[in-house]
C-alpha cells in the first residue's frame, strides 16, 4: 500500500517542478499575468515575473509581494524560497535588504544573483557617505578651534582697552570751522582775561581732607554738563594761537589755558571711580567754573 502511494505521489511532485503543457496563445493564469509560448509552456508576461519559478503565479514587477511583507511592505522580491532579505523594492532598496525612498549618494541598478531581476540598490540613508573622523581628531580639532577663538577674544579685549585708554587720555582732534567760536566784538574781553586766568590756573593747592575730595568730584559732576563747550574753547584758543605770530606777547597766555582746559576734559572724560584727585584739583575746577562763565558770557 505504501509503495501505491508513493508510485501516485512522485508524478505529482514532478508536474509542479517541471512547467505543465498547454495551448500555444492561451493564458496560463486568471489574472492574464502569463501566457502560453509556441512550445507550449507558461511564461510570464513583460512587466512581470514568477518569484517561485511557477509561470501561474507571476507577479507585477513594481507591485509588492504579500508573500515578503514580513521584510518591508515595499517589498517586490525577497528570494525564491521567501526567506529574505528583500532584494528588490518598488524604488529603492539599502544593501541590507531595507525599502527606501532616498539615497545619501547615487543608487546602482544591480542585477539579483541567480535571476534576471535588477534592483536598484544604494546605502543606508541612515549612515553618512562621509567618513567618520577618530576619537583623537576630533579632539584636537576641539581644542584647536578653542584656542583660535580664545585668541580673537583677547585681541578683541586688547584693542577695545588700548581704544579706551587713548580715548580717555584727552587727545582731541581740532576741528576747523568757518565761524569763530569766539565773537568778535567780544573776543577783546575773552582775550583779555587769559593772562588773569592763566596765572591762576598756575597756583596749586593741596588736598588735605574727605570734605575737599567730595567737594572735587561735586564740581566734577557740574562741569560735566559743559564739557562740549570747554571742546569748543580749546577748539577756537588753537584756530587763534595758529592765527597769532609765534612772538606775540599773547601766545604763551593762550598755551597756558589750553594746557589746563586740556587736563580739565581729560577729567570730564574719565570714570570717577577711575580719577585720582591731583594736589590742585579743587583749584583746576575752580578756574575751570570762573573761565566757564566768562566764556559763555562772551558767547551773549
Amino acid at each position: 500500500m505504501g509503495d501505491l502511494l508513493i508510485f501516485f505521489i512522485l508524478p505529482l511532485s514532478c508536474l509542479a517542478q517541471h512547467p505543465m503543457p498547454c495551448n500555444s496563445g492561451s493564458q496560463c493564469s486568471n489574472n492574464q499575468s502569463s501566457i502560453c509560448t509556441s512550445e507550449g509552456v507558461c511564461e510570464c508576461m513583460s512587466g512581470y515575473f514568477t518569484p517561485g519559478g511557477s509561470a501561474t503565479d507571476c507577479i507585477s514587477l513594481d507591485e509588492p509581494d504579500p508573500a515578503c511583507s514580513i521584510y518591508s511592505s515595499e517589498c517586490v522580491f525577497c528570494g525564491s524560497s521567501y526567506n529574505g532579505p528583500c532584494l528588490k523594492c518598488t524604488n529603492l532598496v539599502t544593501s541590507d535588504g531595507k525599502c527606501v525612498d532616498n539615497c545619501n549618494g547615487a543608487f546602482q541598478i544591480t542585477i539579483i544573483p541567480n535571476t534576471t531581476l535588477t534592483a536598484r540598490v544604494c546605502e543606508d540613508p541612515t549612515e553618512s557617505s562621509t567618513p567618520q573622523l577618530p576619537q583623537w581628531a576630533i579632539i584636537v580639532i576641539a581644542v584647536m578651534s578653542g584656542l583660535v577663538l580664545l585668541t580673537g577674544l583677547v585681541v578683541i579685549l586688547v584693542f577695545a582697552f588700548t581704544w579706551f585708554n587713548r580715548y580717555s587720555s584727552g587727545t582731541f582732534e581740532v576741528e576747523d570751522t568757518n565761524t569763530s567760536l569766539v565773537q568778535p566784538e567780544t573776543s577783546h574781553t575773552f582775550g583779555a582775561d587769559l593772562r588773569l586766568e592763566s596765572d591762576v590756573s598756575n597756583r596749586h593747592t593741596e588736598l588735605d581732607d574727605v570734605d575737599s575730595e567730595n567737594e572735587f568730584f561735586q564740581k566734577l559732576a557740574y562741569l560735566r554738563n559743559h564739557a562740549e563747550v570747554f571742546l569748543s574753547m580749546l577748539n577756537d584758543m588753537r584756530r587763534r594761537l595758529k592765527e597769532l605770530p609765534q612772538d606775540a606777547p599773547t601766545a604763551q597766555q593762550y598755551r597756558n589755558v589750553m594746557r589746563d582746559v586740556t587736563r580739565l576734559l581729560y577729567l570730564l572724560n574719565k570714570k570717577s571711580s577711575a580719577i585720582e584727585v591731583p594736589p590742585d584739583g579743587i583749584q583746576l575746577l575752580t578756574w575751570s567754573e570762573q573761565i566757564l562763565q566768562r566764556y559763555m558770557a562772551s558767547q551773549v
